[in-house]
């Protein structure tokens, strides 16, 4: 088993240079879900100065080398920040199996875990919005109720309890964190002050934008010419470390275009479809995490579509 960080970290040669350098991991995850402000809470996350993510998505443990990744992710953190890994791959089951099983066998007993789940309608709606403009063979067509119905993971990532269910076992309530889409987005400020209470670092306001990042109507999309680059080594390994941020996010704009793409609206046969498929998992999430509450009123959602 690899050390966590609590422990003295093993020294390795980096692949760059002669300098003995540190192996360092996560003392966190944040595992998803997909489409409930992951990004949002990595752009807030990375504004404590005792908290390092470095890159969204990293994927370490789905993707690659893990240990690799980690020594490149982490190269710029400083000695007294705590580390997070934020992949919302993690909770892609049965895409990305035994991935709990992993991370507790490379980092230890000892990380927090932390999952944000979303409304699993508007999940679900949300992902099919994402992967309509997808360039792999995940792609979508715009018809959301054909889709829906044709592809297993807006349902299947939406099942918070199937998804989360593996990490408890490993990590155990006590080193779990869920947090509520729609509480976040309402109150980022307490959801952020209970977070770091959670993670052991200390209070700080953070100066937070009100809008969240990555919404869906906004989205920028890369060609497959982009999204293949992207992906190469060179970019990975070599141009992305070592570019400034800002010299990114101007690339971006120059080779990246809007999405204009629109999907056709869901029927109400397939709103209570999406609903008939999450509900047994959502009352599972309810007795895993002794919730007393009910998370979602499905009334309510199934109402709001019927006056659409």
């Amino acid at each position: 088993m690899q050390p966590c960080l609590e422990t003295e970290p093993s020294q390795t040669t980096s692949r760059h240079s002669n300098i003995p350098t540190k192996k360092r991991y996560p003392n966190f995850l944040v595992i998803g879900a997909m489409k409930s402000a992951t990004t949002t809470l990595h752009q807030d996350l990375v504004l404590h100065p005792d908290i390092f993510c470095g890159k969204k998505e990293l994927n370490a443990l789905t993707m690659g080398d893990a240990e690799e990744n980690y020594e490149l992710n982490y190269r710029g953190a400083s000695e007294h920040q705590i580390l997070g890994d934020v992949s919302a791959t993690y909770t892609m089951l049965p895409d990305f199996p035994n991935i709990p099983a992993k991370a507790k066998s490379l980092l230890g007993s000892d990380i927090k875990i932390i999952y944000l789940v979303r409304e699993p309608v508007s999940r679900a709606l949300s992902h099919h919005q994402h992967m309509m403009n997808d360039v792999t063979d995940a792609k979508m067509g715009p018809d959301v109720n054909t889709e829906i119905r044709k592809h297993s993971a807006p349902i299947n990532y939406s099942r918070y309890a199937h998804q989360l269910q593996p990490w408890i076992e490993q990590f155990g309530k006590q080193n779990t964190s869920v947090i509520k889409f729609e509480d976040y987005i309402s109150d980022r400020d307490q959801v952020l002050k209970d977070l770091f209470q959670f993670l052991g670092v200390e209070d700080r306001r953070i100066e937070i934008e009100s809008a969240g990042a990555n919404r869906g109507h906004q989205r920028q999309v890369a060609g497959k010419f982009i999204y293949r680059f992207y992906h190469t080594r060179l970019f990975q390994r070599i141009i992305k470390p070592f570019s400034p941020a800002l010299l990114r996010t101007a690339l971006r704009k120059v080779l990246l275009r809007q999405s204009k793409v629109r999907s056709i609206p869901p029927t109400l046969e397939t709103i209570d479809f999406i609903i008939d498929s999450v509900q047994d998992d959502v009352n599972r999430l309810h007795t895993l995490l002794d919730w007393t509450q009910p998370a979602w009123d499905f009334a309510e959602v199934r109402a709001r579509y019927s006056r659409a």
